[in-house]
């Protein structure tokens, strides 16, 4: 857990390391479970003290600040023991030759942005020790109306296959949207792996324009995927399309094909009228014919009849 003690240091008289101490100490005279703890000026540092360097000094605690950013942050290395990058992401880093956190620091800011989007930047500040995110920002009940997907797999997927089931329930979100004549501006992916491991990740992406475009929606998960995916047996996912607003028009962009977009848009239109009318799986992509697939189950249990 992440705690804000920032206000209670004066109220303890202690400092964060004194803190710090009797909450573990607490901890173990009531569990008898031994627990690191990570000291940093946010989320971020605090995180990767405690999973770098706590476990390794005597008293379970580790206190990094900014000015320990160079000698201590760029260093590490494989990049997936930093928090918040996945083997299929350190791969496609190892490709750019970004080996340690330092070579990610220093690389072309624009380059990753171009690569990676929005998570490019987030990478590219997480790798200079900067994050602006706070504890109370996860405490906020959305207030803004989401479409949610969810589903339990009947066998253990892994981060290749499990491509397919993304975007199989995209397509059904997306359907929604253009049924009730809306897009949204967010899109959050969970994972949850096998019981045998337990665990997983919830991640959510702010969109630079409003969607209802499957194929990129899809490829905005798979860089959620890639990046905070560990590779272990998968047995859930679960997609949200937040921020929705309603649909009254096209956002131009002067660096894309409009032309492209309008007849997407359209073959979109067109199959969702044909699966109103002769049920869900009147139309299928050839992938929903792969073993992996669950589209076909799936439409009959909610309602899709064949033609």
């Amino acid at each position: 857990c992440f705690l804000d003690v920032t206000n209670y240091l004066h109220l303890y008289k202690k400092t964060d390391e004194e803190l710090a101490l009797e909450i573990l100490e607490t901890i173990k005279k009531k569990t008898k479970l031994t627990a690191t703890c990570g000291i940093g000026p946010n989320l971020l540092l605090a995180k990767v003290a405690m999973d770098i360097e706590a476990k390794y000094n005597v008293n379970n605690i580790a206190k990094w600040t900014y000015a320990d950013v160079p000698t201590k942050l760029y260093k590490i290395t494989p990049l997936t023991k930093f928090w918040g990058i996945g083997a299929n992401m350190e791969h496609n880093l190892n490709n750019l030759g970004i080996f340690t956190i330092g070579d990610l620091a220093n690389f072309n800011k624009n380059i990753l942005k171009d690569k990676f989007g929005v998570i490019g930047i987030e990478l590219w500040n997480h790798a200079h020790g900067i994050d602006l995110s706070k504890i109370a920002d996860f405490k906020n009940i959305a207030k803004d109306k989401s479409y949610s997907h969810s589903q339990v797999l009947f066998e253990d997927y892994n981060l290749n296959n499990i491509r397919l089931i993304i975007k199989e329930m995209l397509e059904i979100l997306t359907a929604r949207l253009r049924n009730n004549h809306k897009q949204c501006l967010l899109v959050g992916l969970g994972i949850s792996y096998s019981k045998t491991i337990g665990g997983g990740f919830y991640h959510t992406i702010k969109l630079d324009i409003p969607t209802d475009d499957a194929n990129y929606l899809y490829k905005i998960c798979l860089l959620l995927l890639d990046r905070f995916a560990k590779d272990y047996p998968i047995r859930k996912v679960s997609i949200t399309c937040g921020r929705i607003i309603n649909h009254h028009g096209w956002q131009l962009n002067l660096f894309e094909n409009y032309q492209q977009q309008t007849k997407n848009n359209n073959i979109n239109q067109t199959i969702d009228q044909i699966k109103d009318k002769f049920g869900k799986n009147s139309v299928l992509k050839a992938t929903s014919l792969l073993k992996d697939s669950t589209i076909k189950d799936r439409n009959k249990k909610i309602g899709g009849h064949n033609a």
